[in-house]
């Protein structure tokens, strides 16, 4: 249990930081708009913030895209019930309803890498 709540603790003073740090940002895709939070945050907390945003979604997102360090893809997980494999899609990726990666290196997501670098 102490292995547990050590976890917990750390978990909410990264999370506060990093959710302070959300850049969101509206992509359009066949004329349907998704607000993605894009987040830098280490790979041990994928899962974790979409079920945190979900409770308290302040930013009004439809899903989280994750950034992690030493890493070339960007994680997404749905906020909202959307479909999470379009935006990866769009972007050079793949993914199925509830998750998706692509990477960050494709053409179409530099726009995005620009507004979103300082997270890197």
């Amino acid at each position: 249990i102490e292995i547990i709540n050590d976890w917990e603790d750390k978990f909410s003073n990264d999370s506060n930081k990093i959710l302070n740090n959300m850049i969101v940002y509206p992509i359009i895709i066949d004329n349907i708009e998704y607000r993605v939070g894009y987040i830098y945050t280490d790979y041990k907390y994928r899962n974790d913030f979409s079920e945190l945003i979900r409770k308290n979604n302040v930013n009004d997102i439809d899903l989280v895209g994750m950034f992690f360090p030493n890493m070339d893809v960007v994680s997404y997980r749905g906020v909202k019930d959307v479909d999470v494999s379009i935006v990866p899609t769009y972007f050079g990726g793949k993914g199925h309803k509830g998750a998706g990666t692509n990477p960050i290196n494709n053409e179409k997501f530099k726009k995005v890498l620009k507004k979103v670098k300082f997270l890197r």
